[in-house]
């Protein structure tokens, strides 16, 4: 079964942006590759504006993932979130999000 693997830098990254932002949810992408064995290695995590503001939601800011895009293309591998004062299981609203990929 594939399996996602953070690096030190990235779960570190990820962890600054939670402290900084404690009362909104948190959001980034996820930067690295899927090796032949399909494991997801994320190597990076850089964090978003969320423009919601929001406790429990979350939106990218668009001109900035935008910017993203275009400096890393293929090397994005995914996005993550927080769930400030929630649990840390996917939400109704993030299963509904997968659903539609």
């Amino acid at each position: 079964m594939a399996k996602v693997v953070l690096s030190a830098q990235a779960r570190q990254a990820i962890r600054v942006d939670m402290l900084q932002r404690p009362h909104i949810e948190a959001c980034g992408l996820l930067i690295g590759e899927i090796t032949e064995a399909g494991d997801w290695m994320a190597h990076e995590a850089l964090p978003l504006r969320n423009t919601r503001n929001s406790a429990v939601r979350f939106e990218f800011d668009s001109q900035e993932l935008l910017t993203h895009d275009l400096t890393y293309g293929d090397r994005i591998i995914g996005a993550y979130h927080s769930h400030p004062g929630g649990a840390p299981y996917p939400s109704g609203i993030d299963k509904g999000n997968m659903e539609n990929l």
